[in-house]
């Protein structure tokens, strides 16, 4: 039987100043009002993502595509890097007919959980960065979870990529700073037992996640990219003058 769902979807506020593209945050919730959580699995979602304006709608395209399906992608049921325009709504009914589907297959106990925030971190006249914080429970010792940080041209709605973050020096630096906050000397091996990280061939490298903050950036490690969950994630900022 098709399950009675409650998704709702507003503006909560909004992000501006200047020219060019900015965005309100837009909240989506999803609560199957047929399962009762006391009693047994149920699916649901608290979703506050940003919608886009500010640019004609073609440029928007490029904005709602890389956030909407990074969302998506989280649920398990897309790809970050797809092409497609994405539809938030489409994919939680879907995650919900899941766990109706696993419920009638065998005894499950364990409800699912979507949190997704949005984090304002900078914004000038041609940039604006933010990152959405994503937890996710589909079971298992513990709730997953991850920041994305977009850093976005606001004058083409497209993601901005900087040609500092691969440059040798900057690697450097950022080791540099790594083993300070550490406590780890120079010649140290980077996978210290004494500090719990684990980088890839015993070698510092960059994160997958930055976000540009005018005169530093944020390096953002998630749980499980340098080191095991109990750590946590590991975050600090480089001054980029």
């Amino acid at each position: 039987m098709k399950p009675c769902y409650l998704l709702v979807t507003f503006c909560l506020g909004c992000v501006s100043g200047g020219g060019g593209l900015d965005y309100r945050i837009s909240h989506t919730e999803y609560n199957n009002q047929d399962c009762q959580q006391e009693k047994e699995a149920c699916f649901v979602a608290n979703i506050n993502y940003p919608e886009f304006e500010g640019l004609d709608s073609l440029k928007l395209i490029f904005p709602k595509r890389i956030v909407g399906n990074g969302i998506i992608d989280a649920l398990g049921m897309g790809d970050a890097e797809s092409t497609e325009l994405p539809d938030i709504e489409k994919a939680l009914n879907y995650v919900a007919g899941s766990l109706e589907k696993v419920k009638d297959s065998f005894t499950y106990g364990s409800g699912w959980i979507v949190d997704v925030q949005t984090i304002p971190v900078y914004k000038n006249d041609t940039i604006l960065v933010f990152a959405l914080e994503i937890m996710t429970y589909f079971g298992g010792a513990h709730p997953n979870t991850n920041r994305v940080y977009y850093n976005l041209n606001r004058q083409t709605g497209k993601r901005l990529h900087y040609n500092w973050f691969s440059d040798q020096g900057f690697e450097e630096k950022a080791e540099t700073i790594f083993r300070r906050i550490n406590h780890l000397n120079p010649d140290d091996i980077i996978n210290d037992l004494r500090v719990g990280y684990s980088f890839p061939n015993n070698k510092f490298q960059l994160p997958a996640n930055y976000g540009f903050k005018g005169d530093s950036v944020v390096l953002y490690y998630n749980r499980y990219e340098i080191a095991p969950y109990a750590k946590g994630p590991t975050e600090f900022v480089i001054s980029i003058n």
